[in-house]
This record gives C-alpha cells, sequence and structure tokens, in this order.
C-alpha cells in the first residue's frame, strides 16, 4: 500500500504542477485541501465513504479531499481533480476505479452547485 501511495504522490506532483503551469490565468488551485478547508460554500448533502472495514460510513461532503480542487470565479466553473492508478492493466478496471470516485463523488459535485448557483 505504501508503495502504491509514494507513485501516485510522485505522479500526482508532476502532473498537478503541469496542469497548474498551463493553465489559464482565472483558474485557481488548491491541492490535497478537505473541501470544508477550501473556502467553498457547499450545500446540504450526505455521502457513504468506505471505512476501511468493509462497510461505510455517511459523511458531509466537506470531508472529502479530492487530489485537487480548480476554481474559476469568472466562469463560475470548479473542477474536481482526481488522479487515480490502476494495479491491472484491462480497461475494464479502470472503468470500474471511475465508477466508485463517480459514485463517491457525485454527491460533492451536487453540493458544490450551491456555490455556482449562488456564488
Amino acid at each position: 500500500h505504501d508503495a502504491r501511495t509514494s507513485a501516485h504522490d510522485q505522479c500526482w506532483a508532476k502532473i498537478s504542477a503541469y496542469i497548474s503551469s498551463h493553465a489559464a490565468d482565472e483558474w485557481r488551485f488548491q491541492w490535497n485541501t478537505r473541501m470544508e478547508d477550501s473556502g467553498l460554500r457547499l450545500g446540504p448533502a450526505r455521502i457513504r465513504i468506505p471505512n476501511g472495514q468493509g462497510g461505510t460510513d455517511l459523511k458531509a461532503p466537506g470531508a472529502l479531499t479530492p487530489d485537487g480542487i480548480a476554481i474559476s470565479e469568472r466562469s463560475k466553473q470548479i473542477l474536481l481533480l482526481e488522479f487515480r492508478r490502476t494495479a491491472r492493466r484491462e480497461l475494464s478496471a479502470l472503468e470500474e476505479a471511475w465508477q466508485r470516485k463517480r459514485e463517491k463523488y457525485l454527491p460533492l459535485a451536487q453540493s458544490l452547485r450551491f456555490y455556482t448557483d449562488t456564488g
């Protein structure tokens, strides 16, 4: 697990540096920031997060920490950035990982509509 985390962090460091150095000036970035510490207003929502013991815990979206958040106040857009490596090489492994991330972050995306609608 530690080797995978280290590999993820090394890859993500290069990718995130590239993203921020090539993005338009209107975008500001936050890296590895808990949503509740991001300064964004979140609407009400609850999400199920795996608890590492085979079950899930019900939490507020503010408890999530995406790899990155890109914010454009000018265009009122927020991008949640997630980097995912899979141990398996099959396309199905990537599709499964995408689906898990989508399920995890969809309530947060819905909660962020409060910010873009009112912000």
